[in-house]
């Protein structure tokens, strides 16, 4: 398979190379998808055009989120700019060539690459938009409240960091440079300092390269990065989510009241129609084994296996092959009991 042309064969519909590379089904649906996918961004771009000049520069870019808005959207913009370059370049490629003909296919794979590497990256901030929209709820929002009300004590802590950091990174490059090639040069050198905070390292080598500055630099790098600043930062971020939740413990989550308002209202109807099943059952007198059996799954899958065995040890004799009569108004007295608890539960929300 041509490869940089797979990864885009849906477009090759609006070209004239799709007799060479003929579309599925699959990938007609994919670009229609893509085109669907294109008028959604152009109207959100719209909108984020409008309310910026409602707003004013100013007042628009104040907001972080309308910051994060306009870049997803702009990167969207300039990913499908390269998917139309992409059907104009193609057109112009003779994919049956003669022998002694080079056919140069390098610039359109780098145009499919560097397309890819933005997606990458507008992924990451498609998905962090999620969290805008989870500001109504006060418990999903803890994350950004919580970064919010450390920020100040974090631009302090990076700045530090940042130091810290690139003092050692300096350090370790010209000590080790010349004989550890993960220290050969600033960058690698930053770098192989990150992934010694996550663990990855050789003391072996650092120590035979040189045996004075090697267990120095490495020790005091661990003590003062990995035993005091990533301290400091988990202290920062522990100390502003306590405040976060004090300050929100006495808001009432509407979110998760509503939800939980839904899932007792779906309670009391499966209760309710967990009756009717115990009432038409009792018809004959008695409840079969295999009807409590069903019984007991249905209470299980509603009431979560603590309660149902509670209803079920309060109701049931020795004997559990069968309920009498009088076990069977027990079971429907301890049910109803339950459903107005959830009812009581629901009007005090």
């Amino acid at each position: 398979k041509f490869r940089t042309i797979s990864m885009l064969r849906q477009w090759l519909l609006l070209t004239p190379t799709r007799i060479f590379f003929p579309p599925s089904v699959e990938h007609e649906l994919l670009f229609v998808l893509e085109l669907v996918f294109l008028t959604i961004v152009l109207i959100m771009l719209v909108g984020e055009v409008r309310q910026f000049a409602r707003l004013g520069f100013y007042v628009y870019i104040s907001s972080v989120w309308n910051v994060i808005d306009v870049l997803n959207l702009s990167l969207f913009i300039i990913y499908f700019f390269y998917r139309f370059l992409f059907i104009a370049l193609t057109s112009l490629l003779n994919f049956r060539p003669s022998p002694d003909t080079f056919t140069e296919f390098g610039y359109m794979a780098e145009l499919v690459y560097q397309s890819n590497n933005l997606t990458a990256f507008n992924c990451v901030l498609t998905y962090m938009k999620m969290f805008k929209y989870l500001q109504f709820s006060t418990r999903l929002s803890q994350l950004t409240h919580t970064l919010t009300e450390a920020s100040e004590d974090l631009a302090g802590f990076l700045f530090m960091f940042l130091l810290v950091f690139m003092a050692y990174a300096f350090s370790f490059h010209m000590a080790f440079g010349m004989d550890v090639a993960s220290f050969q040069d600033f960058t690698n050198s930053y770098f192989t300092l990150f992934l010694i905070i996550l663990g990855e390292f050789d003391f072996e080598e650092l120590r035979l390269s040189n045996d004075l500055l090697g267990p120095v630099l490495f020790i005091s790098y661990i003590v003062i990065v990995f035993l005091i600043l990533f301290n400091m930062f988990l202290a920062i971020i522990g100390d502003a989510y306590v405040r976060v939740k004090e300050r929100t413990a006495s808001y009432e989550d509407p979110f998760m009241r509503n939800l939980r308002a839904g899932l007792n209202a779906r309670k009391q109807r499966r209760l309710r129609r967990l009756e009717a099943t115990i009432d038409r059952a009792d018809d004959d007198g008695v409840i079969t084994a295999k009807e409590i059996r069903d019984i007991e799954m249905d209470l299980r899958e509603i009431l979560g296996d603590a309660e149902a065995d509670e209803i079920l040890a309060k109701v049931a004799d020795d004997d559990t092959t069968y309920f009498s009569q009088e076990e069977a108004k027990k079971l429907m007295e301890r049910i109803v009991e339950s459903r107005q608890k959830l009812e009581r539960g629901a009007k005090r929300t």
